[in-house]
């Protein structure tokens, strides 16, 4: 038996398709054909976050996303200011570690453990915050973080210079400033590069491409995460 068209748009047969039906991928829910069922062509919905192309930049290009750089410095830095201020703190307490025979030399050195210890006991500090920064996706933080690394390093150019003419104050008996601009100019460098991935992952969170949500997308390494899984 035919069907006439009154008939078939009763029944159904010609309902344009909507998007009201929804397939849910994942957690991900996802507007669907209602005549096939399938999600529409195109549709970035339809794909896993941890499938779908990442959108970010890679840090150096090839190593690994910037949340990931970020957390490994940070953990780099808590390790070697940890044992900074431990052998700092030896310095001054174990007795004869200090114990010069010329007062101003060990007076040179005890002002340089202060210094150590200060300098070490607040780049530790800010080496947890960018960790709890990167971890929590926190802008202020990695801003503060940056800060730090800008007036760390000018307080290493300020103390270095200090300390040449210290010292070359005692052999001379004048004071002529001297610049090691090598060793500064070597400082800045990587100063530059701890900061790099820091400003990545702001611009990265700033924009919407690096979310809590966004980071299964995100997430890369060269030998510490299966990438394969995006070509799945």
């Amino acid at each position: 038996m035919t069907m006439n068209a009154a008939e078939k748009t009763e029944a159904g047969f010609n309902n344009p398709p909507t998007v009201e039906a929804v397939a849910v991928t994942g957690l991900t829910p996802v507007p669907v054909n209602a005549s096939n069922g399938q999600p529409p062509v195109g549709s970035r919905q339809a794909i896993p976050m941890h499938q779908q192309e990442k959108q970010g930049a890679k840090c150096c290009g090839c190593c690994c996303d910037y949340r990931r750089a970020v957390i490994i410095i940070a953990i780099i830095f808590i390790c070697v200011t940890a044992i900074s201020l431990i052998f700092a703190v030896l310095a001054v307490s174990l007795p004869g570690v200090s114990n010069f025979d010329d007062d101003e030399i060990e007076e040179i050195f005890n002002g340089n453990t202060t210094r150590n210890i200060a300098t070490s006991a607040v780049s530790f500090v800010m080496a947890l915050v960018a960790l709890l920064g990167a971890r929590f996706y926190n802008i202020p933080m990695l801003c503060l973080v940056i800060l730090w690394f800008l007036v760390s390093y000018a307080l290493s150019v300020y103390f270095g210079i200090d300390n040449i003419n210290q010292v070359n104050a005692l052999e001379t008996g004048d004071v002529e400033y001297r610049y090691p601009i090598g060793v500064f100019v070597g400082q800045a460098i990587v100063t530059a590069l701890w900061i790099y991935p820091h400003v990545g992952l702001i611009l990265e969170i700033r924009s919407g491409i690096m979310s809590r949500e966004t980071y299964p997308r995100e997430e890369y390494s060269c030998c510490c995460v299966d990438n394969r899984r995006r070509h799945q």
